[in-house]
């Protein structure tokens, strides 16, 4: 999994005639064999050292647990001012989601918690950090008896408590926000099952991306894999690409999009080609043509024209129509 920084879906509120700018980052990376979190506006935050796995070098970066119904887990999470001046934050948990091309998105604070957001209890919503301080912060997981068997997802969230002041000619404030990821899963029977739905294509910017719709049908998460074969009317192969990585969670269904880089006129054969697991390999295939812009400029006037010519016979369709009703009418 990318240790790559995502930047998650911006979300705009109105507060005393001032627009807010709330922007989210859960993306984290390790330097040697300490982990600094990505920041924005000065803020970090990441596991405590204790929370560490040797085995798996993701748990500096991402809360990574496998609890049983009724567990109680105590844990500690680091959250740095890596500014040269004191700030005023909030921290708080949230429950998260798969956007539709399967990027992870923490929710918002207002938005109610039913899944890892409610199981997380912090004794404390405020911090005072002086420039570039850590400090460290308890919470503790409680997981419901009846919690569903398989992966469930959230995050600890730590923002300014105030929004800067906007800059000068403009009315837009930033308000940083950050956060650490939580994967969290119940043991039981694991259902592993995904689907593949869809195979299709467009044109953008003057290159094919293909769109590969997926649908988790099992309870814990999916990372699949997998290629593109791009193949001429003949059938031999002109390229492969491989399809872009995401995960897809349980009960959530994904578009992922992958493009072909080297884009050709021509008619060709795509045969997708995704694999999750040992012997789980799902195929799709479409047939698709790459016009010149030539022939799709005459394609397109000549759907113009098609198009301008139902038209005009349907306006003197209904002049005749309405001239012969009054006639009607009139006598």
């Amino acid at each position: 999994m990318s240790l790559k920084k995502r930047i998650n879906p911006i979300r705009y509120f109105q507060s005393n005639g001032t627009r807010i700018l709330i922007v989210g980052l859960l993306g984290f990376f390790a330097l040697a064999s300490f982990c600094y979190a990505i920041s924005y506006g000065g803020l970090g935050i990441y596991p405590n050292e204790s929370e560490w796995n040797e085995k798996n070098s993701l748990t500096k970066s991402w809360f990574i647990y496998t609890l049983e119904p009724s567990e109680v887990k105590e844990a500690k999470v680091n959250v740095v001012n890596q500014s040269e001046q004191s700030v005023e934050v909030k921290i708080y948990p949230v429950d998260a989601v798969t956007t539709k091309d399967g990027a992870f998105a923490p929710q918002s604070e207002d938005r109610e918690k039913i899944d890892v957001g409610a199981w997380i209890n912090m004794p404390v919503s405020e911090l005072s950090l002086k420039p570039n301080e850590t400090k460290a912060v308890d919470f503790t997981i409680k997981v419901p008896e009846n919690a569903e068997v398989g992966d469930h997802m959230g995050a600890i969230i730590v923002q300014s408590k105030e929004a800067p002041e906007a800059e000068k000619g403009t009315v837009m404030k930033v308000v940083s926000r950050v956060g650490a990821r939580i994967y969290l899963t119940v043991p039981g029977e694991i259902i592993k099952e995904l689907e593949f739905k869809d195979f299709n294509w467009k044109m953008e910017e003057s290159q094919v991306v293909f769109y590969l719709t997926l649908a988790n049908k099992g309870n814990v998460r999916i990372a699949p894999k997998g290629e593109i074969e791009i193949q001429d009317e003949s059938g031999n192969a002109v390229d492969k690409i491989k399809i872009t990585e995401r995960e897809v969670f349980p009960k959530d269904t994904i578009v992922l999009p992958t493009k072909w880089e080297k884009t050709t006129v021509g008619k060709f054969i795509a045969l997708a080609a995704v694999n999750y697991g040992t012997e789980k390999n799902l195929t799709k295939k479409l047939s698709f043509e790459v016009e010149s812009a030539q022939k799709h400029q005459k394609t397109l006037l000549e759907t113009g024209l098609i198009v301008g010519g139902i038209i005009i016979l349907l306006i003197i369709f209904f002049a005749v129509r309405k001239k012969f009703d009054f006639k009607l009418v009139r006598k």
